[in-house]
Parts: C-alpha cells; structure tokens; sequence
C-alpha cells in the first residue's frame, strides 16, 4: 500500500474544471429568476432569455427527446431575488445552488423539467478558478434517481449563470411500486455475472439494490421509455477485474442494462503478488511490502509502482492542486505481479478497480510511466464525474487516461520525439510501443 499523500501548498487550478473544459465541455451557471414569475410558453423561451441577459444564447437539443442538452448563455443570466438564495441556506455552493434553481423555475421547460424543487436533487459542487462554481444536479422522481439523468450548472463570482449541460427524462412517469422483489434482482444479477464470466455464484457478492428509473434513451439508444428498476453492482472474491453494474426491471425481473465498470487499459497485465496464483483473487494481497517514505524494495515492479504513482500525485498536486485520487488526501495503493486461477498466467491487463480504490497490475506492467498515469486517471474520473464505463461515456473516460497519461510521461520522463503520443512503448523494451493514443 502506498501513501502518496503530500502537505499543503496552495492551489494553483481545479482539476475538475479543466476536466470540463478539455474533455466534457460541461460549463454550466443558473441565476436566479423572480420567484412566482410565469414562464413564457417553451417555444418563446430561448427568445425570453437571450432578452433577458442581454447576449446570444447558444445551445444543442437531444434528437430523440427534444430537451436542450447544453446551453451557453454569452452574457450570463443575472441573479434576481436575493431572498430566494437566502432560502437555500449558507452551507457550501448554497447560492450557486440557489442561482441555478432560480434558473430553472422559469426555463426549466427547456430542459424537460415542470418542478425543479422536485424534480432535481443537489448532488455535487465543485469551487473552481476565477470564482467560478460548478453544481451538479441528480433527475429524481417520487424521490427515485433518473439513471443518466444529470445537469451540471456553472455560474460566475456574482453568481451568474453562463451555461448547462447534460440530459434528462421529459416526464419519467413510472408506477414506482415494484412487483420484483430485491431479492429476486438479486439473484438474478448473480446468475448473469456467474454465467457471463463462468464463475461460481457462491463467489460473487451485490451491493444493496435500489430502485431508479431507466430511460435507454439517456445512454444514447434509440428507445425513449421509462422503466422502473433495481440498480445494484456484482463483484467477486476471485476476479478482481470485475465490477458489474446491473439493471433488472422491477417488474419483469428481464436484465435492462449490465457492463462491467473496471476500465482495462490497452494490452496491460495483471498478476498475483509475486507472481502466485490464488485461488481467491482478494484484493489487496500479499503485503505491503512497500510504504510511504521507506527506500527501495529491490523489486523492479514494486519500486517502479512506487515512483510512478508518487510522480502522478505531484503531477495532480502542482498542476491542478488535487490532494490524490479523490482530492481529500487518498493511500494511492496498487498490487504488483498479480495473477489468478481464473486466467493463464501471465494475464495481458493492467486496471484500476473502482470498488477497491486501487491499482492493479501485472508482471512487468509498472514499467511504463503514461500506463501508471492512465489507470490513476480512471481513479480521478470516478470521483470527479462519475462517467459510466459504457458506450460514449466510457469513450471519454479511456480519452481523458489516454491523454492525462501521456502529459504525465512528457512532463518527468519526457520520451524521445518519435514517441511523443504512443502509449506504453517502455513496455516492450524495444523499438515497438505497446499502443498509440494520437499516431505519430
């Protein structure tokens, strides 16, 4: 286990703004609007509000559902009613809250929302540079969580909306009693995991199951149907690359979503603690071996794990002063040489398993400074943005590693010209990189 954690010294940049601007371009801010003021009808909305703040108003709506899914307002939407963000309360991103609710009371309709005090649940907020806030808001129904269904509003230093982004669910009416028990998801998550990756069920664990409602059209499928469902995850004792996210109808009881969340990077390798094969694939393993502030083991995959994930951590701490994976001060931890009965030894894969918050590699995969930096990255955008590990979402996630991993590499083992963007060319020892991010 590897404590990495370093003092304070001020910061010079957020990590999650720049995350938003580079790769997500989620830039959103609310202001508030005059409480009980009656909203012009939809189509005249966009009209209203470019009057409103005086300035262009720029924006892209979803295909299918027609609800604006990103909107940039040039001039920024002004606060107007001060005792509305008093309502909110003082606590941290209070008024930047209470600005982005003003907000929707009057436009939400363009968005898909009739009742944004019960239709959106504060999930996150995140101070960034120049003052700036970021407040990220969960879609519920009758209290139940829109799967997908997310916006995330960026407001100025006087509180003043400059844009929105993400999706929702116009009108998520679901009868929100279910006729499956949660038990019953249960096994049925445990049997499709057992039977997809061909391991006992005994093995296999769930999380609680809770009810949220599942609209495809939200991850990019043509369907445009709520349906109510148990969400729960699937992990095992023997395989620790797997992390199975799970949807079972609550009424049905038929799979409606299933993807493995544990991002695996391009031809990597895991192994066992000094290379054993166990038969129960337990994470964190054999160890430590290897702490904070002591000297060199003497084991190339242990030593190089140690410096690498200690030159990730600066790298996050002097450029964007992030305190660690989940900016409050994380054990960077990661399990060398590991190996499992479940596969032929030696296995090509290197991961970052979110649920045990650690990095797993194998045998001779430590070599590589932009691969450390890469998986490290995933840890990042799971606490960061919460992006699922599927289809377009999982895109970004394997685009933000590729990219953070390579900076990473260029900034304390800068690599020869003709390798600039291949990604884990120290893996081969030769001439040949193991992948390329961007070509030559």
């Amino acid at each position: 286990m590897l404590s990495l954690v370093g003092g304070m010294h001020g910061l010079k940049g957020s990590l999650f703004s720049l995350i938003v601007r580079f790769i997500f371009c989620i830039s959103f801010v609310f202001l508030l609007s005059a409480v009980g003021a009656a909203a012009p009808p939809p189509n005249a909305l966009v009209d209203d509000l470019a009057q409103t703040t005086g300035g262009g108003v720029d924006l892209s709506v979803h295909p299918v559902t027609g609800a604006v899914r990103f909107l940039h307002l040039k001039a920024g939407y002004p606060v107007q009613d001060i005792q509305a963000l008093q309502a909110i309360g003082k606590g941290k991103g209070a008024e930047s809250e209470a600005a982005a609710r003003g907000f929707f009371s009057r436009y939400g309709q363009l968005f898909g929302l009739t009742d944004e005090s019960k239709e959106l649940k504060s999930k996150r907020h995140k101070q960034a540079d120049r003052g700036r806030s970021f407040t990220r808001f969960q879609q519920v129904y009758q209290n139940i969580p829109v799967f997908g269904g997310e916006l995330v509003v960026q407001t100025d230093a006087t509180n003043r909306v400059i844009s929105v982004n993400g999706k929702t669910s116009p009108n998520p009416i679901v009868d929100t009693a279910p006729t499956v028990d949660a038990s019953v998801a249960k096994e049925k998550a445990v049997e499709l995991v057992s039977r997809l990756y061909n391991i006992e069920p005994s093995s296999l664990t769930t999380s609680t199951p809770e009810l949220w409602i599942y609209n495809p059209v939200l991850l990019d499928h043509e369907l445009d149907k709520n349906f109510l469902v148990w969400r729960l995850e699937v992990s095992s004792d023997r395989m620790s690359d797997i992390d199975e996210l799970v949807l079972v109808d609550a009424n049905n009881g038929f799979t409606s979503l299933h993807f493995n969340q544990i991002p695996n990077a391009k031809s990597r390798t895991i192994y066992d603690n000094q290379n054993l094969v166990s038969q129960m694939d337990v994470l964190p393993g054999l160890g430590p071996v290897r702490t904070e502030g002591q000297g060199a083991y003497g084991i190339t995959d242990v030593d190089k794990a140690y410096d690498y994930m200690g030159f990730t951590y600066d790298f996050y701490w002097t450029y964007h002063g992030r305190d660690s994976i989940n900016n409050s001060g994380m054990i960077l931890k990661a399990t060398v040489r590991h190996c499992s009965a479940q596969y032929a030894c030696p296995m090509q894969n290197a991961f970052w398993n979110p649920q045990a918050s650690q990095m797993v590699f194998g045998n001779g995969f430590t070599a590589a400074l932009d691969i450390v930096g890469h998986e490290l990255t995933h840890g990042v955008t799971q606490y960061e943005s919460s992006l699922f590990y599927y289809m377009q979402s999982g895109a970004i996630s394997e685009s933000l590693s590729d990219v953070w991993g390579e900076i990473i590499q260029q900034v304390y083992e800068p690599p020869v010209p003709a390798n600039r963007w291949l990604m884990g060319e120290n893996l081969s020892g030769g001439d040949e990189p193991v992948a390329s991010a961007f070509g030559q």
